[in-house]
Formats: structure tokens, sequence, C-alpha cells
């Protein structure tokens, strides 16, 4: 069991009414890509270096929207505390109608439209409830 609070950064990147979202190879639930920042990193570094690693693309990190602190626990019962900086990404590179990129084989994307955001399992539920407030404004 996990004992430490995780410092996490993700990106939100929204194409013609769709959503970028990652989920793990064992597709427990989906998130917004991103991850840790590592010492010594800015937020915005690590947002970088995350799409980078994850989608093999230069990512445009945007503006700061919100932070989240969570505690939640997955469909395989493991417990999770972090504290999420969210925001916009830019990326040129990804389109809805190419295949997504997939360097790391543990982990896959996908777009998912807008409308379809909260019946989705994407966690934190309190960011992706901000994420369907902030798309139906």
């Amino acid at each position: 069991m996990k004992k430490f609070i995780e410092i996490i950064v993700r990106g939100l990147l929204i194409k013609e009414d769709h959503l970028l979202v990652c989920h793990n190879a064992e597709n427990r639930y989906a998130y917004l890509p991103g991850g840790h920042v590592e010492f010594w990193e800015t937020r915005e570094q690590a947002l970088h270096r995350e799409w980078q690693e994850e989608l093999a693309c230069d990512c445009y990190v945007g503006k700061f929207l919100r932070s989240f602190e969570d505690r939640f626990v997955d469909a395989k019962g493991e417990k999770f505390h972090e504290y999420a900086y969210l925001y916009q990404v830019s990326c040129e590179a990804l389109s809805i109608r190419q295949p997504l990129p997939h360097p790391e084989s543990n982990l896959f994307f996908e777009w998912i439209p807008l409308d379809d955001i909260k019946h989705r399992n994407i966690l934190p539920i309190t960011m992706r409830d901000y994420v369907w407030d902030l798309s139906n404004s």
C-alpha cells in the first residue's frame, strides 16, 4: 500500500470536441495525460517531459487552470493521495483522425467525445467533473 502523497501534473487537450485521455495497460480507469513532478523540475517542465516520454511529441504548456487534492481508491483497491496541477496543452502533432503514438507499452491513449466525459471512469473524479463543467460553460 502506498503511504506517500504524489505530486502530479496533467495536461488538458481538447480537439474537435474530443478530450485526450490515457489508460494504463490494465485499463482500470482513464486519466488526463501527464505524470509525476521530479525533484528540481518545475510543473511545466515535468508536463512537457511527460508528454515527450508518453506521446513522443512536443507540447506547448499553456495556461494553469487549477490544482486538485484528491484521495481515491481504484478498481483494484489501491489507494491514491495526490496533489495534481492541471494545465491547458496544445500539440499540433496530435490529431483525432490519426492513430495516437504509444512509445510506452504499458500506456495507451484515446480521444473521447466531450459528451461522454461524465459516463467514463476518469480519475480523479473531481478533475473529470471540472473538465465536464469547463467544456459545458
